[in-house]
């Protein structure tokens, strides 16, 4: 009702500016501002509308996720509570086991420190009397190991000398070799002169058996040569003997008397027959 009323007295006041605004400038621009305030009011009043129901439905959609994640929670508190009673059960379960176990291997810890104890009690004589055999068997050793220095003292003196002496010989077969080896060098200084000089005789009745190797094949390809000519001319002889015999030339051509009777010869013979 308040408000109906304040918007009627505004609505006058409007009005009656406006009439004045027409009389006076002949123009309703009062009117057209309050209108568009108006409209503009009315706009910002549905967005702001707009605006509160997103917010109602934002607030009701995080509401509903608040539910959810509290409920979730309230799921994981209670497996963790069941898992935390599950946790104690197993701890009481633990404690208990841990307990007997350790009865057990207090009473295990005893039987076995007495029998340790009688173990020790009997490796202790047992040492005891490793150890008398250990002190007979040492005073023994070192009544040894006296009389092996006294041996060994004794063949160091006996090996010395006889390394002296070995020394002394060896000095003096060392002298002797020195006297024998200056003896070969001069052997076979001498000895390399005289291979020198064999070798020079070498080489020069090597060049004379060379030259006369040459001489000897020289002459063999001479007497060879003269030996093919000697075939060659006693092989061309004969045939120019056997060509004059057989066409009759030089001594050996026929003569004509020797025709003749023989002309004569072969008619007598191929004259008429006798008849019988």
């Amino acid at each position: 009702m308040i408000k109906l009323q304040r918007d009627r007295a505004t609505l006058e006041a409007i009005l009656q500016k406006t009439l004045e605004e027409l009389k006076l400038k002949k123009s309703f621009k009062t009117l057209v501002k309050v209108s568009e305030l108006e409209v503009q009011q009315q706009n910002e009043e549905a967005e702001l509308i707009s605006a509160e129901e997103r917010n109602v439905k934002e607030t009701n959609k995080l509401h509903n996720i608040l539910e959810g994640d509290l409920k979730k929670g309230m799921d994981k508190m209670n497996k963790k509570s069941d898992t935390i009673a599950w946790l104690k059960d197993e701890i009481h379960d633990t404690l208990f086991m841990n307990d007997l176990k350790f009865k057990y291997i207090s009473k295990w810890e005893r039987a076995r420190e007495e029998q340790n104890g009688a173990r020790l009690s009997h490796s202790e004589k047992r040492l005891q009397d490793r150890l008398i055999d250990l002190q007979d068997s040492t005073d023994m050793e070192l009544r040894s190991h006296v009389e092996i220095e006294m041996y060994l003292k004794q063949a160091i003196t006996n090996l010395e000398a006889e390394i002296e002496r070995w020394m002394e010989k060896y000095n003096t077969e060392l002298e002797d070799r020195e006297t024998e080896l200056q003896n070969l060098q001069a052997k076979r200084a001498m000895k390399y002169k005289e291979l020198q000089a064999l070798a020079s005789l070498y080489q020069e009745r090597q060049k004379e058996i060379d030259a006369y190797l040459a001489y000897k094949e020289k002459q063999a390809a001479k007497a060879a040569h003269e030996a093919f000519l000697y075939r060659m001319a006693t092989i061309i002889q004969a045939w120019w003997r056997g060509t004059m015999v057989r066409r009759g030339l030089g001594p050996y051509k026929k003569s004509k008397r020797g025709k003749d009777k023989k002309g004569k010869g072969k008619g007598g013979k191929g004259g008429p027959k006798k008849k019988i």
